[in-house]
C-alpha cells in the first residue's frame, strides 16, 4: 500500500514536470516570434533611414556617375586581384567595324576602311592572345593593366600591356604579324617579308623605348623616381620566324615570342630583388595610373572623310547584318532572312553612338531608326539604362559607352 501510494506521487511529479515542459516550449516558440517580429522591424527601419539618407543625399553629376563606374570597373578588390585595368574592344575597332556595316557596299572608301579594320582587328587579336601565358604569372604577385592610355605633357601614349611588380615594371609592345620578319637596327624599323613581298613597318623597338622614357617622366612627376622599367617586344603569333639585322645599341630591348613571355617576366624577377615599392605604395601606384587613364577617342568619320549623311539609316539584323529590319507586333522582322529580335534596336543605337553622337533625342531616334511613332521612340529610350537631361520635347539622352536594357518593350 505505501509503495503504491509513493508511486502514485512520482507519478504525479512526472506529470506535473511534462506539463511544465510544455508551457516552457511554449514560452520558447513565443519568444522566438517576437524576436522575428523585431527582426522584422529592425529591417524596416534601417531601409528606411536608408531611403532618407538617399534622399537628403546630393543628385550625382555626370561626372561623378561616370567616376564611380570607372572606380568600379577598375579598382582592387584585395591582394588576390591580378588584373588592375582588364583588355576591353578597342573603341576604334568598335567605330571601323560599324562604320562597314553602315556604308553601301558601293562606297569608294570601302576598301580602305576594311583594310583599317583588319589591321585593327589583328593587333587586338594579338594582344588578347597574351591573356593566357599572363595567367600563369603567380597571383599577389603582379598587377597587369591593358590598354592603358596614359598622358604625356600636351599628348598621351597607349601601352599594350604594363606589368607591375614590388620590384619593377615592363612595357609590353605585342606585334601579331605573320611571314618572317627582321628587326634593322641600321634604320630602325622592321621588315616583313611574305610571298615574296617585302614591307616595311614602324619599328616597335623604338615605339617601346618612347613609352618607356614616357612613362618614366609620369613617375617622375608623381615622385616615383627608383623604379626599373624595362620594355619588351611580344611577337604573338607563333608561326613568325623573327630574324635579326646589325648590331643593337647598348642596353638591347628583349624580342620574344609570347610562349616565352612568362620565362622572361620570372628571369626579370630574378635579376631585380631589390623591392623598390612598399606595398602601401604599389596600391597607391596602381591607384595614380588607373586615375591617370584616358580612354581613347577616335573621329572614324573624319579620317575617312564620310558626312554623316552617308551612313545607312534603320535597324540591321543580329543574324545577317543587313539593314532590313521592320517594327511588326512588337518585334523587329528582318526582311532579308525573317530573324525575328524584340531587342535589336539596341545594337542599331550603339551604331549610331559610335558614328554620329552619344547624345539622341526622340526625334533621332525615330529618324535613325526609320519608324514614324513617337510613343514607340519614348518607349524605346525609356527602356534602356541611359541618362536624360531636359523636359518635355527638349529631352535628350545621353548613350554613352555602354547601353543595355532594363526593361523589354
Amino acid at each position: 500500500m505505501i509503495l503504491r501510494l509513493f508511486y502514485m506521487v512520482l507519478l504525479g511529479i512526472k506529470t506535473q514536470f511534462a506539463r511544465l515542459n510544455a508551457i516552457f516550449a511554449r514560452i520558447d516558440v513565443i519568444f522566438a516570434k517576437i524576436s522575428i517580429k523585431f527582426g522584422r522591424i529592425e529591417s524596416v527601419f534601417a531601409r528606411l533611414s536608408k531611403k532618407i539618407a538617399q534622399k537628403n543625399q546630393k543628385p550625382k553629376t555626370r561626372r561623378e556617375i561616370q567616376e564611380i563606374t570607372e572606380y568600379e570597373r577598375y579598382s582592387i578588390k584585395g591582394d588576390d586581384k591580378m588584373i588592375a585595368k582588364e583588355r576591353g574592344i578597342p573603341i576604334k575597332l568598335q567605330k571601323l567595324e560599324a562604320l562597314l556595316r553602315r556604308l553601301p557596299h558601293s562606297h569608294p572608301k570601302i576598301a580602305l576602311i576594311k583594310e583599317e579594320y583588319l589591321k585593327v582587328r589583328a593587333g587586338y587579336q594579338g594582344e588578347k592572345s597574351l591573356d593566357y601565358y599572363l595567367s600563369l604569372l603567380p597571383d599577389k604577385k603582379y598587377y597587369i593593366f591593358h590598354q592603358l592610355r596614359l598622358p604625356f605633357k600636351q599628348q598621351h601614349f597607349q601601352i599594350d600591356t604594363l606589368v607591375l611588380s614590388p620590384y619593377f615594371m615592363t612595357i609590353l609592345e605585342v606585334k601579331n604579324i605573320s611571314g618572317t620578319i627582321t628587326f634593322d637596327y641600321n634604320f630602325n624599323q622592321l621588315i616583313r617579308t611574305k610571298n615574296g613581298i617585302e614591307e616595311a613597318f614602324q619599328d616597335p623597338i623604338s615605339q617601346v623605348k618612347r613609352h618607356q622614357f614616357q612613362l618614366k617622366y609620369l613617375l617622375q612627376e608623381n615622385k616615383y623616381l627608383d623604379i626599373p622599367i624595362i620594355p619588351q617586344v611580344i611577337i604573338s603569333n607563333p608561326s613568325t620566324l623573327i630574324k635579326k639585322e646589325g648590331f643593337p645599341q647598348k642596353n638591347p630591348t628583349n624580342i620574344t615570342q609570347s610562349t616565352n613571355l612568362i620565362f622572361e617576366i620570372e628571369k626579370l624577377t630574378k635579376m631585380n630583388k631589390k623591392e623598390v615599392l612598399a606595398k602601401n605604395q604599389l596600391t597607391k601606384l596602381v591607384k595614380l595610373l588607373l586615375k591617370k587613364h584616358i580612354p581613347e577617342e577616335y573621329d572614324v568619320l573624319k579620317q575617312f572623310e564620310i558626312n554623316k549623311d552617308q551612313i545607312l539609316r534603320g535597324v540591321h539584323c543580329p543574324d545577317c547584318s543587313k539593314i532590313s529590319m521592320l517594327r511588326v507586333h512588337g518585334k523587329w522582322i528582318c526582311q532579308s532572312c525573317q530573324f525575328s529580335s524584340k531587342t535589336a534596336h539596341v545594337e542599331s543605337l550603339k551604331d549610331y553612338a559610335l558614328l554620329i553622337s552619344a547624345v539622341i533625342s526622340n526625334i533621332d531616334v525615330r529618324e535613325f531608326l526609320q519608324i514614324s511613332s513617337q510613343t514607340l521612340a519614348t518607349n524605346i529610350l525609356q527602356s534602356l539604362n541611359v541618362l536624360s537631361s531636359g523636359k518635355g520635347r527638349s529631352t535628350m539622352y545621353h548613350l554613352g559607352p555602354k547601353i543595355n536594357l532594363l526593361k523589354k518593350i
